[in-house]
Protein backbone atom coordinates (compact mmCIF):
# COMPACT_ATOMS: atom_id res chain seq x y z
CA UNK A 1 0.00 0.00 0.00
CA UNK A 2 2.93 2.55 0.47
CA UNK A 3 4.80 1.49 -2.79
CA UNK A 4 1.55 2.21 -4.28
CA UNK A 5 0.63 5.84 -2.42
CA UNK A 6 4.55 6.07 -3.38
CA UNK A 7 3.70 4.94 -7.32
CA UNK A 8 0.53 7.83 -7.13
CA UNK A 9 2.66 10.57 -5.23
CA UNK A 10 4.87 10.18 -8.15
CA UNK A 11 2.53 9.96 -11.67
CA UNK A 12 1.04 12.90 -9.96
CA UNK A 13 4.80 15.06 -9.28
CA UNK A 14 5.69 14.13 -13.20
CA UNK A 15 2.57 15.32 -14.69
CA UNK A 16 2.71 18.60 -12.85
CA UNK A 17 6.35 18.73 -13.71
CA UNK A 18 5.14 18.19 -17.12
CA UNK A 19 2.38 20.75 -16.83
CA UNK A 20 4.65 23.47 -15.45
CA UNK A 21 6.86 22.70 -17.97
CA UNK A 22 4.44 23.25 -20.65
CA UNK A 23 3.52 26.80 -19.10
CA UNK A 24 7.11 27.71 -18.44
CA UNK A 25 7.58 26.65 -22.59
CA UNK A 26 4.77 28.48 -23.73
CA UNK A 27 5.20 31.62 -21.29
CA UNK A 28 9.05 31.66 -22.30
CA UNK A 29 8.05 31.87 -26.10
CA UNK A 30 5.79 34.12 -25.59
CA UNK A 31 8.00 36.57 -23.46
CA UNK A 32 10.30 36.11 -26.58
CA UNK A 33 7.49 37.27 -29.24
CA UNK A 34 6.82 40.25 -27.16
CA UNK A 35 10.53 41.00 -26.45
CA UNK A 36 10.84 40.80 -30.55
CA UNK A 37 7.62 42.57 -31.43
CA UNK A 38 8.46 45.44 -29.41
CA UNK A 39 12.38 45.90 -30.77
CA UNK A 40 10.78 44.95 -34.48
CA UNK A 41 11.02 47.68 -36.60
CA UNK A 42 8.32 47.48 -39.30
CA UNK A 43 9.83 47.01 -43.10
CA UNK A 44 9.89 50.35 -45.25
CA UNK A 45 7.12 48.94 -47.51
CA UNK A 46 5.05 48.39 -44.14
CA UNK A 47 5.60 51.37 -42.86
CA UNK A 48 2.60 53.69 -42.24
CA UNK A 49 4.04 56.25 -43.84
CA UNK A 50 1.00 58.65 -45.12
CA UNK A 51 -0.46 60.35 -42.33
CA UNK A 52 -3.89 63.65 -41.71
CA UNK A 53 -3.73 65.78 -39.08
CA UNK A 54 -7.35 67.04 -38.40
CA UNK A 55 -6.02 69.82 -35.75
CA UNK A 56 -7.33 73.05 -33.31
CA UNK A 57 -4.82 75.75 -33.53
CA UNK A 58 -4.86 78.56 -31.71
CA UNK A 59 -2.75 81.57 -33.35
CA UNK A 60 -1.01 84.92 -32.54
CA UNK A 61 -0.80 87.75 -34.90
CA UNK A 62 1.22 90.34 -33.72
CA UNK A 63 2.97 93.34 -34.83
CA UNK A 64 6.52 92.52 -36.18
CA UNK A 65 8.22 95.58 -38.64
CA UNK A 66 10.39 98.17 -36.41
CA UNK A 67 11.10 100.18 -40.03
CA UNK A 68 7.32 100.76 -39.71
CA UNK A 69 7.35 101.80 -36.24
CA UNK A 70 4.69 99.66 -35.19
CA UNK A 71 6.02 96.76 -33.07
CA UNK A 72 6.20 99.36 -30.22
CA UNK A 73 2.79 99.08 -29.59
CA UNK A 74 3.31 95.57 -28.58
CA UNK A 75 -0.33 95.12 -30.71
CA UNK A 76 -1.36 91.10 -30.90
CA UNK A 77 -4.28 89.46 -31.16
CA UNK A 78 -5.23 85.91 -30.59
CA UNK A 79 -7.87 83.77 -32.74
CA UNK A 80 -11.42 83.12 -31.38
CA UNK A 81 -11.14 79.89 -32.98
CA UNK A 82 -9.03 77.66 -35.88
CA UNK A 83 -8.89 74.42 -37.45
CA UNK A 84 -6.72 72.80 -40.15
CA UNK A 85 -5.94 69.72 -42.33
CA UNK A 86 -2.89 68.28 -42.82
CA UNK A 87 -1.82 65.78 -45.79
CA UNK A 88 2.01 64.33 -44.83
CA UNK A 89 4.43 61.52 -46.54
CA UNK A 90 7.44 60.50 -44.84
CA UNK A 91 10.64 58.92 -47.48
CA UNK A 92 12.77 56.89 -45.41
CA UNK A 93 16.18 57.74 -45.75
CA UNK A 94 17.25 54.23 -45.17
CA UNK A 95 16.23 50.29 -45.16
CA UNK A 96 17.41 49.19 -42.43
CA UNK A 97 16.76 50.18 -39.35
CA UNK A 98 18.77 52.24 -36.49
CA UNK A 99 18.97 49.93 -33.36
CA UNK A 100 16.28 47.71 -34.68
CA UNK A 101 13.44 50.54 -34.37
CA UNK A 102 14.32 53.96 -35.08
CA UNK A 103 14.25 55.77 -38.99
CA UNK A 104 14.82 58.61 -40.27
CA UNK A 105 13.03 60.13 -42.75
CA UNK A 106 12.12 63.40 -45.01
CA UNK A 107 8.81 64.91 -44.25
CA UNK A 108 6.93 65.73 -47.58
CA UNK A 109 3.41 68.21 -46.90
CA UNK A 110 1.10 68.19 -49.96
CA UNK A 111 -1.65 69.81 -48.66
CA UNK A 112 -1.53 72.36 -45.33
CA UNK A 113 -4.44 74.57 -44.94
CA UNK A 114 -5.65 76.34 -41.80
CA UNK A 115 -8.41 78.99 -41.23
CA UNK A 116 -8.49 81.23 -37.94
CA UNK A 117 -10.85 83.71 -36.96
CA UNK A 118 -9.85 86.93 -35.36
CA UNK A 119 -11.56 89.75 -33.31
CA UNK A 120 -9.68 93.28 -34.38
CA UNK A 121 -10.31 95.61 -30.97
CA UNK A 122 -9.60 98.93 -33.01
CA UNK A 123 -8.60 98.77 -36.42
CA UNK A 124 -6.72 102.48 -35.71
CA UNK A 125 -4.40 101.20 -33.36
CA UNK A 126 -3.17 98.86 -35.38
CA UNK A 127 -2.77 100.86 -38.57
CA UNK A 128 -5.07 98.95 -40.75
CA UNK A 129 -6.37 100.92 -43.80
CA UNK A 130 -9.82 102.00 -44.56
CA UNK A 131 -10.42 102.09 -48.10
CA UNK A 132 -13.86 103.20 -48.10
CA UNK A 133 -14.33 105.98 -46.12
CA UNK A 134 -10.18 106.90 -44.18
CA UNK A 135 -9.84 110.19 -45.44
CA UNK A 136 -13.74 111.63 -45.66
CA UNK A 137 -16.27 110.07 -43.38
CA UNK A 138 -13.79 108.08 -41.42
CA UNK A 139 -16.19 106.61 -38.23
CA UNK A 140 -13.58 104.85 -35.72
CA UNK A 141 -17.25 103.35 -33.66
CA UNK A 142 -16.93 101.19 -37.37
CA UNK A 143 -13.63 100.34 -36.67
CA UNK A 144 -13.68 98.54 -33.19
CA UNK A 145 -14.50 94.69 -32.29
CA UNK A 146 -14.35 93.87 -36.03
CA UNK A 147 -14.70 90.26 -37.20
CA UNK A 148 -11.29 89.38 -39.58
CA UNK A 149 -10.95 85.84 -41.22
CA UNK A 150 -7.53 84.68 -42.19
CA UNK A 151 -6.68 81.36 -44.22
CA UNK A 152 -3.78 80.03 -44.41
CA UNK A 153 -2.28 77.22 -47.49
CA UNK A 154 1.40 75.86 -47.18
CA UNK A 155 3.36 72.89 -48.54
CA UNK A 156 5.88 71.55 -45.91
CA UNK A 157 9.26 69.56 -46.19
CA UNK A 158 11.65 68.49 -43.49
CA UNK A 159 13.62 66.21 -41.14
CA UNK A 160 11.92 63.60 -39.31
CA UNK A 161 12.74 60.73 -36.67
CA UNK A 162 10.46 57.96 -36.16
CA UNK A 163 10.78 55.21 -33.35
CA UNK A 164 8.61 51.89 -33.95
CA UNK A 165 8.75 50.10 -30.43
CA UNK A 166 6.66 47.30 -31.82
CA UNK A 167 4.52 46.33 -34.12
CA UNK A 168 1.47 48.96 -33.48
CA UNK A 169 3.45 51.60 -31.79
CA UNK A 170 4.25 54.72 -33.58
CA UNK A 171 6.46 57.77 -32.15
CA UNK A 172 7.59 60.41 -34.70
CA UNK A 173 9.46 63.94 -34.21
CA UNK A 174 9.80 66.32 -36.94
CA UNK A 175 10.92 69.82 -37.76
CA UNK A 176 9.64 70.93 -41.46
CA UNK A 177 9.46 74.25 -43.37
CA UNK A 178 6.33 75.36 -44.80
CA UNK A 179 5.67 78.06 -47.50
CA UNK A 180 2.63 79.53 -46.83
CA UNK A 181 0.10 81.50 -49.08
CA UNK A 182 -1.83 83.45 -46.22
CA UNK A 183 -4.67 85.56 -46.56
CA UNK A 184 -6.52 88.02 -44.99
CA UNK A 185 -10.46 88.95 -45.62
CA UNK A 186 -11.51 92.14 -43.19
CA UNK A 187 -14.39 94.67 -44.14
CA UNK A 188 -15.29 93.69 -47.61
CA UNK A 189 -11.15 93.41 -48.42
CA UNK A 190 -9.19 90.68 -49.26
CA UNK A 191 -5.35 90.84 -48.59
CA UNK A 192 -2.60 88.40 -49.04
CA UNK A 193 1.25 87.65 -49.35
CA UNK A 194 3.74 84.61 -49.62
CA UNK A 195 5.06 84.19 -45.63
CA UNK A 196 7.22 81.57 -44.31
CA UNK A 197 6.24 79.51 -42.02
CA UNK A 198 8.26 76.91 -39.46
CA UNK A 199 6.40 73.54 -37.66
CA UNK A 200 8.26 71.85 -34.97
CA UNK A 201 5.90 68.58 -33.86
CA UNK A 202 5.44 65.23 -32.26
CA UNK A 203 2.98 62.36 -32.51
CA UNK A 204 2.55 59.04 -30.40
CA UNK A 205 0.51 56.48 -32.85
CA UNK A 206 -1.62 53.22 -31.72
CA UNK A 207 -1.88 51.21 -35.15
CA UNK A 208 -3.47 53.80 -37.02
CA UNK A 209 -4.76 56.57 -34.34
CA UNK A 210 -2.39 58.65 -33.02
CA UNK A 211 -2.59 62.49 -31.16
CA UNK A 212 0.11 65.01 -31.46
CA UNK A 213 1.30 68.69 -30.99
CA UNK A 214 2.98 71.30 -33.04
CA UNK A 215 4.36 74.74 -32.78
CA UNK A 216 4.20 77.12 -35.62
CA UNK A 217 6.76 79.95 -35.77
CA UNK A 218 6.68 82.68 -39.02
CA UNK A 219 8.49 85.48 -40.12
CA UNK A 220 6.70 88.82 -41.02
CA UNK A 221 4.26 89.11 -43.91
CA UNK A 222 3.04 92.47 -45.19
CA UNK A 223 -0.85 92.01 -46.67
CA UNK A 224 -1.35 93.35 -49.60
CA UNK A 225 -4.56 94.38 -51.86
CA UNK A 226 -3.97 92.77 -55.31
CA UNK A 227 -6.80 94.95 -56.80
CA UNK A 228 -3.82 97.32 -56.53
CA UNK A 229 -5.20 99.40 -53.52
CA UNK A 230 -3.52 100.16 -50.10
CA UNK A 231 -1.72 97.54 -47.81
CA UNK A 232 -3.68 96.56 -45.39
CA UNK A 233 -1.14 98.13 -43.00
CA UNK A 234 2.35 99.78 -43.41
CA UNK A 235 3.81 97.39 -40.74
CA UNK A 236 4.09 93.60 -41.30
CA UNK A 237 2.21 91.01 -39.25
CA UNK A 238 3.74 87.57 -37.75
CA UNK A 239 1.96 84.59 -36.99
CA UNK A 240 2.54 82.00 -34.68
CA UNK A 241 0.67 79.47 -32.08
CA UNK A 242 0.27 75.38 -32.02
CA UNK A 243 -1.69 73.08 -33.27
CA UNK A 244 -3.17 70.26 -31.28
CA UNK A 245 -4.40 66.93 -33.66
CA UNK A 246 -5.60 64.03 -33.86
CA UNK A 247 -3.55 61.75 -36.70
CA UNK A 248 -4.93 59.12 -39.01
CA UNK A 249 -2.02 56.87 -40.35
CA UNK A 250 -1.45 54.42 -43.11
Amino acid sequence: MIFGMFDYNFCFMKRFLFLAMTVLCVSASAVAQDYNDFFQFRPDKKARKNYINISYVSDEIKLSDKDAGMDGTGKSAESNWAVSLTYVHTYMLHKRPIARMMGVGLDVGFFDATYSNYTIDNMDEWGMVDPDDFDATHDPSKRIDVPMHKVEYSLQVGPSITVTPGKNFTFSAYARYAPTFTGIYIEYNFYGNYASMFNLGASVAWKNIGVGIESRMGVGCRYRDFTGGEDLMASKLRTSGFRAFLQIRW
